[in-house]
């Protein structure tokens, strides 16, 4: 238990001192590199430190298993330059004994960036979001514009666009249905200033509409109070979608892409962010787990600097990877599962075969 308490006590103070310098840095060259930006658009001190109080979540989330790595890694070149880890060999103490006290503290990471990534980062995100949009003055009106006046197919032959409309997509402003012929040429036009959806019919009811009917021998045009309008679609058709990845949870995650996927859109970043929730805490044991039986060793005698750089390097590998699995599934290369499950195969192989390798030697 002393051996148990002195590795949880000396990877557990390196992991949180690497953690706390790491989200410093990234947060200081963020700062000098926005400042001029956030001068610019007379953005005020607790602006400032809101904006950034929400970065945070997703930082510590990107960073921890960097900071897993340097942690341990810095920790067992402490023992092994004051020669504990030999006198922990003489004891009995071998890698997989050792293990264990890590091996605790790596789920209790793991579980903490699972819960990150569910509960802090994406109330987080969207509320950085709202501030960029708002206080910070980053969007413009041409954003909102685009942004609320979408077009949807409702049909082969139907276009609709939508103006505001409500989450839910039951009601909707300024609201414009196309109906075209099979060489796309316009048949009738509608321009509908209100449209509901009723739930009790089931049906959508358009008010104040103007319809034109572009006919061969010649145009009409008609005014409508109200009218129940033929749509084939539902009001899931026109649920607003917005919002970035790692602002939605995992059913929110799993919703669009089903949303997205009805719509005949490509749902791979969703998917592939909904893996990453649960293929990225893995990731960050499976680095501590590939190098463990060489920090260990009592043979090898490494510096701080030699520590710090063989983390570098892993971290560096894994990153890598990552970013070409990414590539290869917006390329459509990969799947968007074996993007997010194919680097944690491979340093999961990697792992066995330097524990292999550390059992081999001590035969």
């Amino acid at each position: 238990m002393t051996a148990d308490r002195m590795l949880l006590s000396l990877v557990g103070r390196n992991l949180l001192l690497a953690l706390v310098g790491l989200v410093g840095l990234f947060l200081l060259v963020d700062l000098l590199e926005s400042v001029g930006r956030l001068l610019d658009g007379g953005a005020g001190l607790v602006i400032v430190m809101q904006f950034y109080a929400t970065k945070v979540p997703a930082l510590i989330l990107q960073l921890l298993p960097v900071a897993l790595v340097v942690g341990a890694g810095t920790a067992f070149a402490q023992l092994g330059r004051h020669l504990e880890l030999r006198a922990l060999a003489a004891a009995g103490l071998g890698p997989g004994r050792l293990l264990r006290p890590v091996a605790m503290l790596v789920f209790l990471v793991a579980v903490a960036m699972m819960a990150l990534s569910q509960w802090a980062v994406p109330p987080a995100t969207r509320n950085m979001e709202s501030l960029m949009q708002g206080s910070l003055g980053r969007l413009d009106s041409s954003w909102r514009f685009f942004r609320t006046h979408l077009w949807f197919a409702a049909g082969e032959n139907r276009l609709i666009r939508l103006g505001p409309r409500t989450v839910d997509g039951k009601r909707m402003r300024a609201v414009t249905v196309l109906d075209l012929d099979e060489a796309f040429h316009l048949k009738r036009r509608w321009d509908i200033g209100k449209v509901r959806w009723r739930d009790s019919e089931g049906a959508w009811y358009g008010y104040s509409i103007q319809e034109r009917d572009f006919s061969p021998e010649g145009s009409r045009f008609k005014v409508h109070k109200e009218l129940k309008l033929d749509w084939a679609v539902g009001p899931d058709r026109f649920q607003d979608l917005s919002g970035r990845p790692a602002e939605k949870s995992l059913a929110e995650l799993e919703a669009t892409a089903q949303a997205l996927l009805s719509r005949g859109l490509d749902p791979a970043e969703w998917i592939l962010a909904w893996h990453m929730r649960w293929s990225y805490p893995i990731l960050a044991a499976l680095l501590v787990f590939v190098m463990f039986p060489l920090w260990v060793s009592p043979a090898r005698r490494r510096s701080l600097a030699m520590a710090l750089l063989e983390s570098a390097g892993l971290v560096s590998l894994a990153f890598g990877l990552l970013a070409v699995c990414r590539f290869s599934v917006s390329g459509d290369l990969l799947s968007p599962a074996w993007g997010a499950w194919a680097v944690c195969i491979f340093f999961a192989m990697a792992a066995l075969a330097t524990w292999f390798s550390s059992l081999w030697s001590r035969r």
